[in-house]
């Protein structure tokens, strides 16, 4: 169980300006081909990605650009 203090949740607006992503379309591009996080449901139309799962995607993207295993 996640400690509620700590977890915090990313809406899609907030996911693309983290990754600097321009469009929707590119974050379900790259859950797809790059494994980037899935969101969780947060109700019929709601998704949210967990910002340590986002974060975590960004430094294996870095850590593979300096040729470090991720």
């Amino acid at each position: 169980m996640s400690d509620l203090n700590t977890v915090q949740l990313m809406d899609i607006n907030a996911v693309k300006k983290i990754t600097d992503f321009k469009s929707t379309t590119s974050i379900y591009t790259k859950m797809r081909e790059e494994g980037f996080p899935k969101p969780i449901s947060c109700g019929t139309r709601t998704k949210r990605w967990l910002a340590t799962e986002v974060a975590q995607w960004i430094d294996e993207r870095i850590a593979q650009s300096r040729g470090a295993p991720a």
